[in-house]
C-alpha cells in the first residue's frame, strides 16, 4: 500500500505487510491517520498512516475479505 500526497504527486510512505494483492482499504472516520487495509493473504491490518507503523493484524480464516467500511 502506498500512500500520496495529492498536491505534490509524491508517495510518502508504502505500508508493506500483505503477502498478496490488497483487496479492500478504508479511512477511519474518527482517526484520520488509521488506514485499514485487507488482502488475498487473509489478513486484515490497521495502520498508522502518519508512521506507517502496523498497529495491529488480524487474520481471517474464513476467507478475503474484499470490502471495509
Amino acid at each position: 500500500v502506498r500512500l500520496w500526497r495529492k498536491d505534490e504527486a509524491t508517495c510518502t510512505r508504502t505500508l508493506a505487510a500483505h503477502g498478496d494483492f490488497v483487496r479492500a482499504l478504508a479511512l477511519c472516520p474518527t482517526f484520520q491517520d488509521r488506514l485499514v487495509s485487507s488482502g488475498d493473504d487473509r489478513k486484515v491490518i490497521l495502520w498508522d498512516c502518519s508512521t506507517g507503523e502496523r498497529l495491529r493484524e488480524y487474520p481471517h480464516t474464513a476467507g478475503v475479505v474484499l470490502a471495509l467500511t
